[in-house]
């Protein structure tokens, strides 16, 4: 995975995609819900992280997605985005492919902080719990 933060480039070291599979979805999905994971440690706590959760994953853009950017364990590092999309461009029950951007804000801080996330792109194994 890789995107640029307020126009610096970041790449995680380590992408996985957990989906949990869909008895019945509308429109018709591989997956109730899908979580694209991209961190520093391959135990998914390394910082910086990014978190894509999308329900219901389509090919093509996905409107009900959380997307978060986090710098740190304190919540005052986690960045909700306000806005933004996913884009999946290709989905299978063992990888999923797609972009996103999105500009999240920190409102627990003093002040309110943004960050800018663009021109992100994953490739990811899927696993299933």
């Amino acid at each position: 995975m890789s995107f640029k933060v307020d126009g610096a480039l970041a790449t995680m070291d380590y992408t996985t995609a957990v989906g949990v599979a869909a008895s019945s979805a509308s429109p018709p999905s591989l997956f109730f819900q899908l979580s694209v994971i991209g961190s520093t440690t391959s135990n998914g706590t390394g910082y910086p992280s990014l978190l894509l959760t999308i329900r219901n994953p389509i090919i093509g853009i996905n409107s009900q997605a959380t997307m978060a950017y986090s710098t740190g364990s304190d919540i005052q590092n986690f960045y909700q985005a306000t806005s933004g999309q996913v884009v999946i461009t290709s989905i299978t029950n063992a990888n999923v492919v797609g972009t996103f951007q999105f500009v999240g804000s920190n409102t627990l801080g003093t002040p309110v902080t943004t960050k800018i996330i663009t021109e992100g792109v994953f490739n990811c194994p899927v696993t299933q719990p």
